[in-house]
Formats: structure tokens, sequence, C-alpha cells
């Protein structure tokens, strides 16, 4: 039996913002299948949803080029669904069209264990605070899941941190400078929109690692999230923060001049690590 014929659903790891790229088709009618794509964001709801109808075929074909896409990984039905509930019931939104078109060709069944139950109901509840620090499946180069940091934020630590830097001090007054910076930056990063969107991203990606270290790491850094740690607090955040801290440092140091950073960079196409 084709796999279309029971409906299916891609999801993805987050992208920068935590958002959650997915792919979901309802079951068939009539010969034919309703397929939306986009991303699911906590707090907010569904953002850039494109929906379509074809047949069969064309929906297994979707799916087949879909599934090897950043880190997709098929999910059941409902674990979809329920995510995407979720999501828009966090940002009273009103559903998409397509969205509404894909949850009007699903039995009620499936609708009804979408709604009524969690599909993290039988993951760890409560806190360990060691698996935090098991980043690696996110922070290493074969399982980029980024933290990411808009320009504003950078441009507003750097020259303040490169004038402390550039000081008559130690080494140790020059690194200390440093440690303050990340811990300032991935406090004000994990803001509200920032922690809601990524307690989203983890919570599918504890999903989509039904086990291991990514597993744990996922979840328990949702976990973190939801019992409101900080930015500095967790080992994901801080490494990211780090990195394009240090990064775009090395770029201004080379760029510095009289107009704000965020224009410089612009200026010659260079874009922060997002």
């Amino acid at each position: 039996m084709s796999e279309m014929a029971v409906g299916a659903a891609l999801l993805g790891p987050p992208e920068p913002d935590g958002a959650v790229p997915f792919v979901v088709a309802g079951l068939p009618v009539d010969g034919q299948v309703t397929v939306a794509a986009g991303l699911m964001v906590g707090g907010q709801g569904l953002r850039d949803v494109d929906g379509s109808v074809v047949d069969v075929a064309a929906a297994e074909q979707i799916f087949l080029r879909s599934a090897g896409h950043h880190g997709l990984a098929a999910v059941p039905l409902h674990v979809a669904l329920a995510f995407g509930d979720r999501v828009l019931r966090e940002g009273g939104a009103r559903p998409p069209a397509p969205w509404t078109a894909l949850w009007a060709t699903v039995p009620d069944g499936t609708r009804a264990t979408a709604t009524m139950t969690d599909p993290l109901r039988r993951l760890d509840q409560t806190l360990v605070a060691s698996f935090l620090a098991r980043t690696e499946p996110w922070v290493e180069p074969d399982g980029h899941v980024i933290f990411g940091l808009t320009q504003s934020r950078l441009s507003e630590v750097i020259p303040p941190l490169l004038d402390a830097l550039q000081q008559d001090t130690t080494d140790v007054d020059r690194q200390r400078a440093v440690v303050d910076a990340v811990a300032d930056l991935s406090r004000q990063a994990l803001d509200d929109d920032a922690r809601a969107a990524w307690i989203l991203g983890m919570d599918v990606l504890s999903a989509i690692h039904d086990s291991g270290d990514a597993h744990r790491s996922a979840r328990h850094t949702a976990l973190a999230m939801r019992e409101g740690m900080t930015g500095d607090q967790i080992p994901f955040v801080r490494i990211w923060v780090e990195r394009a801290l240090r990064s775009t440092m090395e770029l201004a140091l080379q760029l510095r001049g009289p107009r704000p950073l965020a224009e410089r960079l612009a200026a010659r196409g260079i874009d922060t690590p997002q």
C-alpha cells in the first residue's frame, strides 16, 4: 500500500531562528492528495505555507524529493499535525488556507489523536542538567543545527567589545571581556520569541531522534528553556553565540570605519553568522 494512502509527514531540524520545516500530505480524495509545506514557529503559528492538490504519484515524488532535503525525517501524520495545531494555538493565529485544506482530508480519528494527545508525553519530563552539555549532535559539522543571531544584535556588541580588547589590559582581562560579552549576548538572544521558537524546535528534534545523545540533548535543552534557564546557562545557545561573536569580531577588525558595523558588512555583501 502506498504511504500516501494513509497520509504522510516530514519534519526537519530547525532553521537558525528555530522555525521547523514541514511537508504534510493528507489522505487521497478521489485520487487527489492535498500537500502543505512551510514552517512551524513556536509561539507564533505557521509561516510561509504553500499548498497543492496533486495525484498520488506526484505526491509520492514530492515526498521522495523532500525526504533527504535539509535533514527532513518521516514522522507519523498525527505527530506533525499535533505540532502544527500546537503552534497555531500558541500564536492565536488562524490557520493558512493550505493547512485548512489539508486538515479537511484527515480522518476524524487522526485529527482527534493530533489534538488530544501530546507526542512528547512519553519523553523525560524532568530536566537532567548533564544532558545539556551533549551538544555534539548539533554543533559538529555533520549535525549542524544553528542558533542564529541577527546583525543588529551583533553590531551593538562588537564596537564596545573591540574597544575593551584594545585597551592596555592583561590577557586575563581581555578574555574576561569576551566571556562577559558572550554571556550577555546569550541572555539577550534567547528572548521570549526565540525561547518559544526554540522550545518547539528542540521538541521536534527530540521527536525525530527517539534515542541516543541527539534525543537526550534536544529533550533536555527544551526542558531547560521551559524552566526559564537563560541563554548563557544553555550550552547549545552559548556555543553558537560565541562562534558568531568571534567570527564577526574578526570581520569587524578588518572593516573598522566610521559607519555602523551592520552597514559596513552589508556594503561588502557580508552576512553575519545566522
